[in-house]
């Protein structure tokens, strides 16, 4: 009876040791297959000038693939192995544990292969993917907290001075690209303001005449205007402003 015993526990471990290697190897090769899929679409390498936008494209990428976890600290591994009915632990392996070291290697792996060299040197020493993530985060947020007040300012600061209309609008187009690059956007309605905050004086009367208006231009709509504006600017007596015009203009009429 006791070696029937012994065969039928020797034949369970067998099978759940078959199990437990054939579970394995497929969340090791779904694991793979996710790396690949995933890194496919990583197009940005961190470097030291676009951790938002990295972090942005990364926290898409995992969230698409269910696995923005990663930036989850209250989510810890579990067991490694399963507990019997007095909570103690066996010598039985938890499935779950090995899905999450699966899970955690992809991570790791994908991680590492979006950083650029010099960034990859900031996170030696760590061995799980909320490491890297946490190193980074300290790393750069601060940064990056400061280098968009200074886009901002960039904009807010742009003045026409001798430029072209166009020029301007070049400028402004400009600052206003390097802010969506890292992921700040400027409304139509806000950068309307902006260009007229940036017009010198002989513009004051037609700023004042587009900023009555009850609708919102757009920005083709405003640099069509003020090119037009320009000319009769440029036309004007130098020995007269625009607000003697405007009362001239009143005058007459």
């Amino acid at each position: 009876m006791a070696s029937a015993h012994s065969g039928s526990s020797s034949s369970s471990f067998t099978s759940t040791a078959l199990l437990a290697m054939a579970t394995t190897s497929l969340l090791v090769n779904s694991s793979l297959l996710l790396l690949s899929n995933m890194s496919s679409v990583m197009i940005v390498k961190l470097d030291y000038g676009n951790y938002i936008v990295w972090k942005h494209q990364i926290e898409v990428i995992l969230d698409t693939y269910s696995m923005i976890d990663v930036t989850d600290e209250s989510i810890t591994a579990p067991d490694r192995f399963l507990k019997d009915s007095s909570g103690n632990f066996t010598a039985e392996i938890n499935l779950a544990f090995i899905a999450w070291k699966n899970h955690e290697h992809a991570m790791f792996t994908f991680l590492n292969s979006t950083l650029s060299p010099l960034i990859l040197a900031l996170t030696v020493g760590q061995k799980f993917a909320r490491g890297v993530w946490r190193v980074l985060e300290r790393r750069f947020a601060s940064i990056s907290r400061s280098g968009v007040i200074s886009l901002r300012n960039d904009l807010n600061t742009i003045k026409k001075g001798v430029d072209s209309i166009d020029g301007y609008f070049q400028k402004i187009k400009q600052a206003h690209d390097r802010l969506a690059a890292v992921l700040v956007f400027v409304d139509d309605e806000e950068l309307l303001h902006i260009i007229f905050d940036g017009l010198p004086f002989e513009y004051d009367s037609f700023s004042s005449a587009i900023r009555t208006r009850s609708d919102v231009l757009s920005m083709e709509e405003l640099n069509v205007l003020l090119n037009v504006e320009e000319r009769v600017v440029k036309k004007r007596p130098t020995n007269v402003d625009s607000a003697s015009l405007v009362m001239a203009v009143n005058f007459h009429s």
